[in-house]
């Protein structure tokens, strides 16, 4: 597990996907997001790390409970799912993602984009002025920039 302060609270951590296989097109590392609003705790495509479960999980209570705010899942992507439900449950959190939307917090406003058969979500956070995305944009090694996935 990596974990980053990106500015006072927002977070973003990178862990192990556990169902990664060498012929996918992404790395073995996927990231999740961490976000204290206003008026909740916003959780973007949670991923527990296995292999550090219980570290990741006090910490976690430690915030939630020092923030005292409602907790929000926030999925990009149906194929997402990694932990959600953990964190419902733990949290007694909210769900939002793109097929199912339920009220945001104020300072999260989804961007969603469709495919054929899919819809994908990015969400500005106004307080942080921060942009966050799933599978809609990735790293061009060669580049060093970000390329849409389109």
């Amino acid at each position: 597990m990596d974990v980053q302060e990106l500015r006072p609270g927002l977070w973003r951590w990178t862990a192990a996907h556990p169902e990664w296989d060498h012929a996918e097109s992404w790395g073995p590392e996927v990231g999740s997001v961490y976000a204290e609003l206003p008026e909740a705790v916003v959780l973007v495509d949670p991923l527990v790390p296995a292999d550090d479960e219980e570290r990741f999980w006090a910490a976690l209570d430690r915030d939630v409970e020092r923030v005292g705010r409602p907790v929000y899942v926030l999925l990009t992507v149906h194929w997402h799912e990694r932990s959600v439900e953990a964190v419902l449950e733990r949290y007694k959190a909210a769900l939002w993602r793109p097929e199912e939307k339920v009220d945001l917090p104020a300072g999260v406003e989804p961007i969603v984009v469709e495919g054929s058969d899919w819809k994908e979500a990015m969400f500005f956070l106004e307080p942080h002025r921060a942009l966050v995305v799933g599978d809609r944009l990735k790293v061009d090694p060669k580049e060093k920039r970000y390329i849409s996935r389109a």
